[in-house]
């Protein structure tokens, strides 16, 4: 069976390279207009793969199957790597505009000093988590003068210099197979190789999930008393409780600050997820993520998370800490994914009062 994959992208060069750079593995390539999908991701991350991450789980719980997303650019040694992670938006207008404004840039750059590469980071993504990342790049120098009609963006102004070529054409001379075999984002793509394997392995065609049939939207909300029993029972089948704390006593603590920013998530007014947050005017706080296991890998606790980091941005809140037991490799994975990273710092507590006296 083929195996259909979302590429998270409308951008004509990047469809074009990718969906031929799929074929080549047995896949599929599916465009977000194929399955009815609008979707425009701000692309607000400070890397080439927090931006690949976003994109790739943004389309992937949208359209419910697996997707394909990479974030690219032009790396430029005298300019201090810029454009970077800027490219596509470093200057104004279209991509002819951008190359004039690089090569004004390095107007008085000599050649031997022009060395430049193309870097991707590409990101593999099912609904609510991703699969796995990797890189991509490929070396050369930035020419004079914009040659060739082939290719997008920098491609006319990129003399390649990797891959067997001399430094004599740019990447939009060269023939599309070629481009294909040393391209950044066929090495990105190509370091996906096994993850992709695996998802062909165990994966039968997704289902989309559009109009009539499709799974109920999950609605998020404030607490309210009577949830009560229902998220208790929801955090003990989630392992979130422990002998030193009443949830009981949590709830009605937090009923008390900030209530607000209790939430619960509801599929159909059954709850199938929480998030106790808070904001005291230095750092945001997260207590009791919780999905219930039988909704996981559906995108319901990144739709959370994305609901409080809103909420959060609203205040003017720069930053989120939370913890994470010792060992919980898989809420370790998930927070990675959606962006959180470990600080250099060790978590202290003094517990206050004694929950179980």
């Amino acid at each position: 069976m083929t195996m259909r994959l979302l590429v998270a992208t409308t951008n004509p060069g990047k469809v074009r390279e990718l969906r031929a750079i799929l074929a080549d593995l047995g896949i599929d390539a599916i465009l977000p207009g194929d399955v009815g999908l609008d979707l425009d991701v701000v692309e607000d991350g400070a890397t080439f793969e927090a931006n690949a991450v976003l994109k790739a789980l943004a389309f992937a719980d949208a359209a419910d199957m697996p997707a394909l997303a990479d974030d690219s650019g032009l790396e430029v040694d005298a300019l201090g790597g810029e454009p970077g992670v800027h490219s596509a938006r470093w200057a104004p207008g279209s991509d002819e505009d951008r190359v004039v404004a690089l090569l004004a840039r390095l107007d008085a750059v000599p050649p031997e000093r022009r060395s430049a590469r193309f870097r991707t980071v590409a990101a593999l993504a099912v609904p609510g988590r991703v699969i796995a990342t990797a890189a991509g790049a490929v070396e050369g120098r930035i020419a004079a003068a914009p040659v060739g009609e082939g290719g997008f963006g920098y491609d006319p102004v990129f003399l390649v210099e990797d891959g067997g070529l001399d430094g004599t054409r740019t990447m939009a001379e060269l023939d599309a197979a070629t481009k294909n075999d040393l391209s950044h984002r066929a090495r990105a793509v190509a370091g996906l190789g096994d993850a992709i394997g695996r998802l062909v392995a165990t994966s039968s065609t997704p289902t989309v999930r559009t109009g009539a049939g499709a799974s109920p939207a999950l609605a998020i909300r404030p607490f309210r008393p009577t949830d009560e029993d229902a998220v208790v029972s929801l955090w003990r089948r989630c392992g979130l409780t422990r002998p030193s704390n009443d949830p009981r006593k949590d709830i009605a603590r937090k009923s008390k600050v900030q209530a607000e920013w209790f939430l619960v998530g509801t599929l159909d007014e059954t709850i199938v997820a929480t998030v106790m947050a808070g904001y005291d005017g230095h750092r945001g706080w997260l207590y009791y993520v919780g999905v219930d296991p039988t909704h996981r890998g559906r995108g319901i606790g990144r739709a959370m998370l994305v609901d409080v980091e809103r909420r959060m941005r609203a205040l003017g809140c720069p930053k989120i800490n939370l913890q994470v037991r010792t060992g919980n490799d898989d809420a370790m994975a998930f927070y990675r994914a959606l962006g959180y990273a470990v600080d250099d710092v060790i978590g202290m507590g003094k517990r206050l009062i004694d929950d179980q006296a």
